[in-house]
């Protein structure tokens, strides 16, 4: 009797484990999609960020100037900026996203993101380092 006890224990255990071991997997794949899926919510509000505060200076004329501070980094790594073809891009890992833009006169002279001027000089919006 007691054999057959410890046996039903162990076979109701394992099963416990088997589906513990299941559950965990599944969470931990749910963990990393959602670490993607945040890593590009942060991707997404830098470049937006950066192309309305193009836009404002674009639009408010000549003399127009706006001190910009975007996030150091997208999760854990880091990332680059570019303006080609009236959209700006981020650049981080393997990936990349745009927006667009309305001005098309863009020049880009900013190696850290994290605190720059965004200055309409005689149409021409200019990113430049402090």
């Amino acid at each position: 009797m007691r054999a057959q006890i410890s046996m039903e224990f162990l076979v109701v255990f394992s099963i416990m484990l088997v589906l513990f071991l299941a559950l965990f997997s599944v969470a931990g794949d749910l963990s990393r999609d959602m670490d993607v899926k945040k890593e590009k919510l942060s991707a997404m509000d830098i470049v937006d960020s950066l192309a309305l505060y193009i836009d404002l200076v674009h639009q408010a004329g000549d003399g127009a100037s706006l001190n910009v501070s975007l996030a150091p980094t997208i999760g854990m790594s880091g990332y680059n900026l570019s303006v080609a073809n009236s959209s700006v891009l981020v650049f981080w890992k393997d990936s990349v996203y745009s927006s667009p833009i309305l001005s098309g006169s863009v020049q880009m002279n900013v190696s850290n993101y994290t605190d720059f001027f965004v200055r309409n000089v005689n149409g021409v919006v200019v990113l430049e380092g402090q």
